[in-house]
C-alpha cells in the first residue's frame, strides 16, 4: 500500500478513485508526449486495488496486491520476481504521466456537473469536397487503387470488395473529433460486420451497437469491453437477455415486457450471489436504457421503442423510481420526410431531455445517466462527398438541442452505421457478358444490355426499385475507360429469394466484356459479407493503404468457397 503525492498534498480517496479509473483505461489519446515509451506505457492498463483509507487519515492509499495468479506464476516457474517488479515500476511510471495530464483526463473520463455552459458552436467550415470531415473515396482516386490490385499478386475474382483504410481511419476520428468529452460513440455492427472494420472502430475508442446476440458473440470476441457493447435488438428472448447481462453488455430495452423479463433476471442474480444478508438490487447490473419514440402518428402499425403516450410516461417514470437498475433512455427517431433526420434527431433530443430531467426529480437523484440519440446520419449514393458532415451535425444540436451540452453527469451516445462505412468501401465486378438488342431510334433507349456478376444483394434500392449505386468503367488493366457514352442496361441477379433479373438503365463508356465496373459506396452492404441470391459466394475484401506515394494492397477476408456455402444448408 502506498500513498500518492501531488503538489506536496496527499491525495484523498476519492481523486485517488480518479487515478484507479485512469490506470485500468488507455490514456494515450490524452497524453500530449510522443515518445514511444510514453505512448506505450499510456496505452497500458494496470490493474491494481481499489483506493482505501487507512484509520483516521484523511487521505487514501493505492494497493498493489500479491495476489494467487501471481503467486501461481512464480511457482510454476512461467514468471519470475524481476517480472513483476517491473510491472510494478510500470504503475508508477504511469502514475507521473496521469498527475502530468489530470485536467484533460478528469474532463475526457470522468463527469464533472458544470451547468449551464456550452462550447462555443463549430466553425461552419466551406462547403466543397475538400472538406476536414470528408473521409469519402473519390470516384477518380478508385483508378490507382484499381491498378494496384490487378499488379499485387492476390488471386483476381469476378467480384472483389475494396476498402480504403486511410479513408477508415478519418471516417472514425471525423466522429469523434467535433463532439465534446461526454459523447460516446457507437457503430451498428450489422453495417459492416467485417472483423477489420471493426476493430478499428474498437481501437478508436468507438463502441458497437449490436442487433442481434450473434452481433454481440462477434463484438466480444474482437475485444471489444463489454461496458462498450449495445444489445438493441427489437426483440429479445430471455436466453439472450440473460446471457447479455452476465456478460455485463449493456442493454436497451424495447418494450415493458422486456424490462419484466430483466427484473426477473437481476432478483435471480443479486438473490442468488447474496442469498440472505443482500437487499434487493443490490450490486451492479451492466446500463439497462429503455427504447422511446414520441411519434404521435405514424404510416407504420408497430415501431421500435415505447411510445410516449400520457399512460405510458406516467409508467415509465414510475418503473424508473422503483428500479435502481435502470440508467438510460434510448431516442427512437422517426423520419418525417427527406432531410430532415438530423432536425428530427435533434428534436427528440430535448424531447429527450426533458423526460430525464422529469424522471430524476421524481426519483429525487439523477437515475438518468445515459442519454442515447439512436439511430445515426445516413449516407447518400447521389455523389462522392460526404454530407452532411458530422460538424454540421453537431451544430444542428448546439442551435436546436443546446440542453445536451449541459455536464449534468450524463453521457450522450451517438449511433451510426452506413453514413460511416459506405463511402469508404467499393466493389468491381467483371463485364461477364454483352447481349445486343434492336431499339428504334430514340436516344433513350438501350442499345445492349451488360450482365455483370454484382447482384442485388450487394446493391443498396431506392424505394422505386432504382439503384443508389454510382458506376465508373474501367479496361481490363485499371485504366478509366475511354470509350464514347451511350444509354445501355446493366443486368444483375435479382433479390435474394427470387430468382428474376434486375436490370438499371444507365449512361456510361459503352462497354465490352472483359471490362471492369466499379460500384461506389459498397462499404455497407451485407452482401460483402456472406453469400447471396441463389449460393453465390461471398467475394473477397481487400484493403489498401497509402506508403511511402505506393499503394499496398493486403487481403482482409478471402472469399467463400463453394464447401461452406453448401455447409450451410446442411
Amino acid at each position: 500500500s502506498f500513498h500518492v503525492v501531488d503538489n506536496d498534498s496527499y491525495l484523498s480517496v476519492d481523486r485517488l478513485k480518479h487515478v484507479h479509473t485512469f490506470l485500468s483505461k488507455d490514456i494515450s489519446s490524452v497524453i500530449t508526449e510522443t515518445s514511444p515509451l510514453d505512448i506505450a506505457l499510456a496505452s497500458k492498463k494496470c490493474l491494481v486495488g481499489q483506493p482505501v483509507t487507512l484509520g483516521k487519515l484523511k487521505h487514501g492509499v493505492l494497493r498493489i496486491a500479491l495476489g494467487a495468479d501471481m503467486v501461481n506464476h512464480i511457482y510454476r516457474g512461467t514468471k519470475t520476481m524481476t517480472e513483476l517488479v517491473l510491472e510494478d515500476a510500470i504503475i508508477m511510471r504511469k502514475l507521473l504521466l496521469i498527475l502530468n495530464h489530470w485536467e484533460p483526463l478528469c474532463a475526457k473520463f470522468i463527469d464533472i456537473p458544470v451547468h449551464h455552459h456550452l462550447p462555443a458552436p463549430p466553425v461552419k467550415e466551406a462547403n466543397n469536397s475538400s472538406s476536414m470531415w470528408d473521409f469519402s473515396v473519390k470516384d477518380n482516386q478508385c483508378g490507382s487503387a484499381l491498378r494496384a490490385l490487378l499488379t499485387s499478386g492476390h488471386e483476381l475474382y469476378p467480384r472483389m470488395v475494396m476498402y480504403d483504410l486511410d479513408a477508415v481511419d478519418i471516417a472514425f476520428q471525423t466522429l469523434v473529433a467535433p463532439f465534446p468529452s461526454h459523447f460516446d460513440y457507437r457503430f451498428n455492427v450489422s453495417s459492416c460486420p467485417l472483423s477489420f472494420f471493426l476493430r478499428r472502430a474498437i481501437e478508436n475508442d468507438i463502441g458497437l451497437t449490436c442487433s442481434s446476440v450473434v452481433e454481440v458473440q462477434h463484438a466480444l470476441r474482437l475485444g471489444c469491453a463489454p461496458h462498450k457493447i449495445t444489445f438493441t435488438s427489437p426483440v429479445k428472448t430471455r436466453r439472450q437477455i440473460a446471457y447479455s447481462i452476465d456478460m455485463g453488455v449493456e442493454v436497451n430495452a424495447d418494450s415493458f415486457e422486456e424490462l419484466d423479463i430483466i427484473r426477473e433476471h437481476a432478483q435471480q442474480l443479486f438473490q442468488s450471489n447474496f442469498p440472505e444478508c443482500t437487499p434487493r438490487y443490490a450490486g451492479e447490473l451492466p446500463r439497462i436504457g429503455v427504447r422511446v419514440h414520441f411519434t404521435q402518428q405514424s404510416d407504420h402499425a408497430w415501431m421500435t421503442g415505447i411510445p410516449m403516450t400520457p399512460e405510458n410516461r406516467a409508467k415509465l417514470v414510475q418503473l424508473f423510481k422503483e428500479s435502481p437498475w435502470l440508467s438510460g433512455l434510448v431516442l427512437a427517431t422517426y423520419v418525417k420526410g427527406e432531410d430532415s433526420l438530423m432536425h428530427d434527431i435533434a428534436a427528440g433530443a430535448n424531447l429527450l431531455c426533458d423526460l430525464a430531467n422529469e424522471i430524476d426529480a421524481v426519483v429525487g437523484e439523477t437515475r438518468v445517466k445515459v442519454l442515447n440519440l439512436g439511430c445515426g446520419l445516413e449516407a447518400h449514393y447521389d455523389t462522392d462527398r460526404v454530407y452532411p458532415t458530422f460538424g454540421e451535425f453537431v451544430e444542428t444540436l448546439h442551435a436546436e438541442a443546446p440542453k445536451i451540452f449541459e455536464r449534468n453527469g450524463r453521457t450522450v451516445l451517438t449511433e451510426h452505421g452506413d453514413y460511416v462505412s459506405a463511402k469508404v468501401g467499393w466493389t468491381t465486378s467483371d463485364v461477364e457478358h454483352v447481349r445486343f438488342h434492336q431499339v428504334e431510334s430514340t436516344l433513350d433507349e438501350s442499345r445492349q444490355t451488360v450482365v455483370i456478376d454484382s447482384g442485388a444483394d450487394v446493391l443498396t434500392r431506392l424505394p422505386n426499385s432504382t439503384y443508389k449505386h454510382r458506376i465508373s468503367v474501367y479496361k481490363d488493366n485499371g485504366e478509366p475507360s475511354t470509350a464514347t457514352s451511350t444509354m445501355q442496361s446493366i443486368a444483375c441477379i435479382g433479390e435474394p429469394l427470387h430468382h428474376e433479373w434486375s436490370s438499371r438503365k444507365v449512361s456510361l463508356p459503352l462497354m465490352e466484356r472483359g471490362d471492369i465496373v466499379v460500384l461506389h459506396d459498397t462499404g455497407c452492404n451485407i452482401g460483402t459479407m456472406y453469400h447471396g441470391a441463389n449460393g453465390q459466394p461471398a467475394p473477397p475484401v481487400y484493403g489498401y493503404r497509402r506508403h511511402n506515394e505506393k499503394l499496398h494492397v493486403v487481403l482482409l477476408k478471402p472469399a467463400e468457397t463453394p464447401e461452406q456455402v453448401m455447409q450451410l444448408w446442411g
